[in-house]
């Protein structure tokens, strides 16, 4: 499987954004069943 530009981009954007996601929200929100629950959301 090749990854396109458009694919890296898009992960990126949204590892970014689970790692700010992360820092900020209090821990329950980043348990790993409901962080698992939004990636697959």
């Amino acid at each position: 499987m090749v990854l396109t530009d458009a694919v890296w981009s898009v992960c990126a954007m949204w590892l970014a954004l689970a790692i700010d996601r992360c820092l900020r929200e209090p821990p329950v929100a980043v348990h790993p069943v409901a962080w698992m629950g939004r990636a697959l959301s």
